[in-house]
Formats: C-alpha cells, sequence, structure tokens
C-alpha cells in the first residue's frame, strides 16, 4: 500500500531535501549529498526505513583507485558531518561484517570465485578509504589532496 503524504508533508520533505543539497558545496553534491538529506531528515524528526525489496540502480562502474578516493571523501563527509557515532559505528559495521561474511561463503562455496572475490577486495577498499578520510585531520594536507576524489582540500 503506497505512503500518501498530505500537502504540508510533502512541502516540508521538499525544502529539507533542496536546502541540504544546496548548503552543500557544488563538488560535493554527488559523493555526500545523500548523507547530507538523510541526516537532515533525521535532524527533523523524520525516519528513513531500510526497504529490501527497493530496486536501486548504479549509473557507475568506479575503477578500484577511484572508487577508493570516494570512500576516503565519504569518510571525511561522515566524521566532518557527526554522522560517525558509536552506534551508527556499530550499526555499520554490523551490516558490513554481515555483508563481507556472505561473500566470503559465496567465494569459498566457489559459486562466483571470480566476481565474489573482486567485490570482497573492494570491501576491504572501501572501509579501509572509510577509515582513512575519518581520520584525515591526521594526514598531512598533501596526502588528503591527492586522495580526495572530489578535491576537498583544494
Amino acid at each position: 500500500m503506497p505512503v500518501v503524504y498530505s500537502p504540508e508533508e510533502l512541502n516540508f520533505l521538499h525544502q529539507v531535501l533542496d536546502e541540504a543539497v544546496n548548503s552543500l558545496p557544488v563538488h560535493l553534491r554527488t559523493s555526500a549529498s545523500k548523507s547530507k538529506v538523510a541526516k537532515r531528515i533525521l535532524d527533523s524528526g523524520w525516519s528513513i526505513v531500510y526497504e529490501p525489496e527497493a530496486a536501486v540502480y548504479h549509473a557507475h562502474d568506479f575503477p578500484v583507485d577511484v572508487l577508493f578516493r570516494r570512500y576516503f571523501d565519504i569518510g571525511v563527509v561522515y566524521q566532518r558531518l557527526g554522522i560517525w557515532n558509536d552506534r551508527s559505528r556499530a550499526s555499520l559495521w554490523r551490516e558490513g561484517w554481515g555483508a563481507f561474511k556472505g561473500k566470503l561463503s559465496l567465494l569459498l562455496e566457489k559459486e562466483r570465485p571470480e566476481s565474489t572475490g573482486s567485490s570482497l577486495i573492494q570491501d576491504i577498499g572501501k572501509y579501509a578509504a572509510i577509515q582513512l578520510g575519518r581520520n584525515e585531520r591526521l594526514l598531512p594536507r598533501a596526502v588528503k589532496k591527492k586522495l580526495s576524489l572530489y578535491r576537498l582540500f583544494d
């Protein structure tokens, strides 16, 4: 059954989403907008629900080096927005570990070894990049500039 919103609720949602996205620098809108929008929605008292049946289409297939740099930026943004607190860290760790174990079991069962192995390596790289981004304050500016895909440190 579809959810029906009143005109006032739709207007509010529209304003919150517009403000969240427009408050970002143009070069960040592609990498951090979803996190910023989600944070604004949650801070406004709304909830975000995981829908496992939702169809998601990704229009990108990043090479590993670009993927690492993108996730470095995501780690920076999560830290700066205060998204990475103890509760969210535990939740992200649980979900990530569950996905990792599922892929590892597929790899060990040899159902899809080539794609699963590559996916595991990407997941490890993503996790490392997020952790590095979260701790970017410890890195020299020149290193941060090289690691940032969206030029956060120019």
